[in-house]
């Protein structure tokens, strides 16, 4: 968990850094990468080889496991069944992991700093969007697919916004 912290907080504060001008894109990109390796090695010499493989798996599986959920609750009292999870999960899990990562409500210090950053995030995010709904609909109900839809819309709404906070306050 610390290791996980401190890896957002240092992404957080290279976000900042461009903000202020005080780094280019370049080296926010840059130490973004550097955080990141430097990060994964700890997560590495923490939990061995064999722990490390479970971590990578988990982190693979982690977009599915928060959207399903996510779902899940939404409809209430009406839930999906156990198939249906597992049906939708490895839907997700076969988009592109940046991709899912990014429906789950993840940001890279690079979206932040690249001009077409968030426009290709958001974009790649209505394509993923667009092909999950297609592959629900042969396991969800109408009325399913059309919930997950309303749940796509609202969490593209509140990324976006989340985006312009965080780049407001930065």
């Amino acid at each position: 968990m610390g290791i996980g912290a401190d890896w957002g907080l240092k992404n957080l504060e290279t976000a900042v850094a461009f903000t202020e001008a005080t780094l280019t894109a370049e080296a926010a990109v840059q130490t973004e990468a550097d955080t990141e390796r430097d990060a994964t090695s700890q997560i590495r010499l923490l939990l061995g080889d064999e722990g490390f493989a479970s971590y990578q798996e988990c982190q693979k599986e982690f977009p599915a496991r928060t959207l399903v959920d996510q779902f899940n609750k939404q409809l209430g009292p009406f839930p999906i069944s156990a198939i249906q999870r597992g049906a939708l999960a490895r839907v997700i899990e076969a988009e592109p992991t940046e991709v899912a990562s990014g429906l789950a409500g993840d940001f890279t210090v690079r979206e932040l700093v690249s001009p077409g950053g968030l426009d290709g995030r958001f974009e790649a995010q209505a394509e993923s969007n667009q092909r999950i709904l297609q592959a629900a609909a042969g396991f969800l109900s109408p009325e399913q697919v059309e919930s997950l839809r309303l749940m796509q819309v609202s969490n593209m709404s509140a990324q976006k916004g989340t985006v312009l906070r965080i780049l407001r306050k930065l």
